[in-house]
């Protein structure tokens, strides 16, 4: 699971004039977030944390064909792993980079009452 990013500074306040934008951007994000297998919850202390599901467990997860030899099954299942891994690491990296990301996005959940939110086939 991924931690929240940068926990140790303290959050900056949202400028009046970027928090529409804010908003929308945590919601897109949220969105394709928990739709590639993701998931984020608001702990007791207000602060956010994501994480997401194994490779085999996400919406993007393809059964080996098994008409080709073992060697190159593994071979692709690695790249796939690897591929949704590093799909998954660079929408955190989004995150990071957008000035009140992770704000935004502890702002977007609680206005709309939720404390957590998942993909639907993690249900």
């Amino acid at each position: 699971m991924a931690d929240r990013i940068d926990g140790n500074r303290p959050p900056e306040p949202i400028p009046p004039a970027l928090s529409l934008g804010l908003d929308l951007f945590a919601a897109t994000w949220l969105q394709r977030w928990t739709d590639a297998g993701g998931y984020v919850a608001i702990g007791r202390d207000g602060k956010a944390s994501a994480g997401f599901v194994p490779y085999e467990d996400s919406p993007h997860f393809r059964a080996p064909d098994y008409s080709l030899p073992d060697e190159i099954q593994r071979a692709d299942a690695a790249c796939r792993d690897g591929h949704y891994h590093g799909s998954m690491r660079a929408l955190l990296g989004l995150l990071a980079a957008m000035p009140t990301g992770w704000q935004a996005v502890e702002a977007h959940l609680l206005a709309h009452g939720m404390t957590e939110m998942v993909g639907a086939r993690q249900l």
